[in-house]
């Protein structure tokens, strides 16, 4: 049972910081009223953030070694 818990407990920690680095990215704007400027800026902080999580689970994994 405690299992599951910690299952669903992650999920839903991950779903949130998830949605916290997007509107961090964002900037706390909606993308339709950003400029394509801004648009790319926060695609370029996402893509920075998605390199450096498979940055960390590749360091975990060596570490396991």
């Amino acid at each position: 049972m405690d299992r599951i818990i910690s299952m669903i407990l992650r999920r839903l920690m991950n779903r949130g910081i998830n949605a916290g680095i997007n509107h961090v990215a964002n900037r706390g704007r909606n993308p339709e009223d950003m400029s394509n400027e801004d648009r790319n800026r926060a695609k370029q902080g996402r893509d920075g953030v998605k390199r450096t999580r498979q940055a960390m689970r590749i360091a975990r994994r060596f570490g396991k070694f």
